[in-house]
């Protein structure tokens, strides 16, 4: 059955990503590539949520795209934010690079490390552009990491006075993504 409210959110949410992935491309691309994957796998949301009976392929890979989001769309954004908070290439480099790694063995790792893993690379992530962004008062880098802890508070099961958390969850993190566009010095709303 389609779950249109859904559909709905997860619109919103590649817009909003595609707008900031167009509006930073080369400023920093770390944070356009970031926004990309969450775009893409919104977009995928968009199509499995407005479908009676997705098949098991386009339900598949919206949950890699999404997981990929986490896994290198969070560390790529924290490293824009890095890059424009002026911390040294050594530590960018290092959030652009070690999610790769980490996908690349990921296959080889016990069930234990790829959970703890995932979740370590997410929050090391949102946790380091709050701290960057409060050490050079970087106002909407701060915003920008709240609302993305917020997001995951709320999470993706269940329902909050009858609204899905899933979209509570969409409409905070394309928050999150105007505020992170905002930290950069760009608006996405002009």
């Amino acid at each position: 059955m389609a779950q249109l409210s859904t559909a709905i959110s997860d619109l919103l949410l590649a817009a909003v990503s595609y707008v900031v992935a167009f509006k930073t491309k080369g400023h920093p691309y770390q944070s356009c590539y970031g926004a990309v994957i969450i775009a893409i796998a919104a977009s995928l949301g968009v199509c499995r949520f407005s479908l009676n009976n997705p098949n098991r392929d386009l339900i598949d890979a919206h949950k890699l795209l999404s997981w990929l989001g986490s896994v290198i769309g969070m560390p790529f954004l924290a490293a824009g934010i890095l890059r424009i908070n002026g911390y040294n290439k050594e530590l960018v480099l290092a959030f652009s690079i070690c999610p790769v790694v980490f996908l690349f063995f990921y296959k080889m790792l016990p069930k234990d490390v790829k959970a703890y893993g995932n979740l370590l690379i997410a929050v090391i992530s949102v946790f380091s552009i709050l701290i960057s962004s409060m050490i050079t008062k970087n106002n909407f880098g701060i915003f920008s990491a709240i609302v993305i802890i917020l997001a995951s508070i709320v999470g993706a099961e269940g329902s909050i006075y009858g609204i899905p958390r899933v979209d509570l969850f969409h409409y905070l993190l394309a928050a999150a993504l105007v505020f992170h566009a905002q930290a950069l010095g760009i608006s996405i709303i002009k």
